[in-house]
């Protein structure tokens, strides 16, 4: 538990809540937390091992993936190398001024995982 957060937030919180502890506010993310986990791991294994297709919001006639890694040294970890993933997923491209683009519905994923994770 991180008590200089909690302890924090608990001062805040109390002016809305009195008498909440930091413990409480521990508690209560910690069981937040779970339920996401739990949510979150239900929906992944409906994809990649049912292979239930989630409903979507839209529909795109094309969809561009891209993504590289980067092998870096880790310290102090149980691994001595670690990979930096960035993916960058979007529609198309807008024109918004002579030899200018934007990218269409940008999502940008980034993170440092095992080659498995992302």
């Amino acid at each position: 538990m991180d008590s200089l957060h909690t302890r924090g937030d608990a001062e805040i919180l109390a002016y809305l809540f009195p008498g909440i502890s930091a413990m409480t506010i521990w508690k209560v993310v910690q069981e937040i937390g779970e339920r996401l986990k739990k949510e979150s791991e239900r929906k992944r294994e409906a994809v990649f091992e049912c292979g239930e297709i989630p409903e979507g919001k839209e529909e795109t006639n094309k969809l561009y993936i891209e993504g590289d890694g980067v092998i870096i040294k880790l310290q102090r970890a149980d691994k001595s190398k670690g990979e930096i993933k960035h993916f960058v997923i979007y529609e198309g491209k807008k024109e918004v001024s002579q030899s200018r683009y934007k990218l269409k519905n940008k999502l940008v994923i980034s993170g440092l995982a095992e080659g498995t994770f992302i």
